[in-house]
């Protein structure tokens, strides 16, 4: 299954360059940084209960100022014997921040700090005693050759990741709170998964914030990055390759930055709402449907107008209209 899905991809690449140029460079850093290992020879044929090979694909962000592809591995993937790494793997319980509170209580300082963790997932090990359950398959693009390489970090795509992630940071807060009470208190609670959303009232406390955050994910071996800010002040003491990347000190028309699924004007404290037109087919409920659920407005600021297409629906439903 893992060999076919392999020979898919390839087939793949000879009709897309570009996706074959980003994905052999993802799959190379992945081997440079030492999130994969290749498996040396004489340790390739193992029980088939002592090893599971996993396909892996692509997923293209073009928005993304950092990371346009991401390899994800398909836990899903039934392997011979009809079971997927899904059905084998506990998921675990979750430890996620509510998103409204995280939002609620970011809005409340007067200098708001939104930042993520760099690639969360592939700086947490994995014990060397599961390593082999998640094996992949890749082919040298020079000789032809397919190599079995496992991977040493959690990766993308495997239920429990989340879970993982999220305990190694509560852990991670929990080992630092005596030297950094208030930037662990932020791990805590101010974090939804790789987005943190925090904030403070001056700037000192808010200087002093990043460099406690800095410094507790550092002992971690975490990068904190895509730093923003409403305080220039702030900005400047942070490192300009750390800062989000279309961020200016000015403040001056600066772009939407993302925050957790919301568009924040740093500059202004605004948030903006892209609407585009709705195409001129027929209109049904089911169009209806999909239009309304477009709106992502957690916090209910469009409310007001949004009630209105509710209505709408609900009317639609009671006279049956198609």
């Amino acid at each position: 299954m893992a060999y076919k899905r392999l020979s898919a991809l390839w087939k793949k690449f000879e009709r897309n360059l570009d996706f074959k140029e980003q994905y052999t460079q993802a799959i190379a850093d992945f081997i440079k940084d030492g999130h994969l290992e290749r498996i040396p020879s004489n340790e390739v044929e193992l029980p088939d209960k002592m090893s599971f090979y996993l396909p892996h694909h692509g997923v293209v962000k073009p928005s993304s100022a950092t990371t346009k592809l991401r390899v994800v591995f398909d836990a899903g993937a039934r392997s011979s014997t009809q079971v997927s790494l899904n059905n084998l793997l506990m998921i675990g319980p979750d430890l996620q921040q509510d998103l409204f509170t995280i939002l609620v209580r970011w809005r409340y300082w007067m200098i708001p700090l939104k930042c993520d963790v760099k690639q969360m997932y592939l700086y947490i090990l994995l014990h060397p005693a599961y390593r082999d359950f998640l094996r992949i398959l890749w082919k040298d693009s020079k000789s032809g050759l397919v190599k079995v390489f496992r991977t040493k970090k959690v990766p993308f795509g495997i239920p429990s990741a989340p879970y993982l992630a999220k305990k190694t940071i509560q852990r991670l807060a929990k080992d630092e709170e005596k030297n950094f009470p208030r930037g662990a208190e932020v791990l805590r609670l101010d974090f939804h998964m790789d987005d943190g959303m925090t904030g403070v009232n001056s700037t000192k406390a808010a200087i002093n914030l990043y460099k406690e955050l800095h410094s507790i994910t550092s002992s971690g071996k975490f990068l904190l990055r895509k730093w923003s800010s409403s305080n220039p002040k702030v900005l400047e003491v942070i490192p300009e390759e750390l800062r989000a990347t279309q961020l200016t000190l000015s403040m001056d028309n600066n772009p939407a930055e993302s925050a957790l699924g919301l568009q924040w004007i740093p500059g202004t404290y605004d948030f903006k709402f892209t609407v585009t037109r709705c195409s001129r087919d027929a209109t049904t409920k089911r169009k209806i449907l999909s239009e309304i659920a477009k709106v992502f407005d957690p916090l209910g600021f469009l409310s007001p107008v949004t009630i209105r297409a509710k209505f709408l629906r609900q009317k639609l439903w009671k006279t049956n209209t198609a």
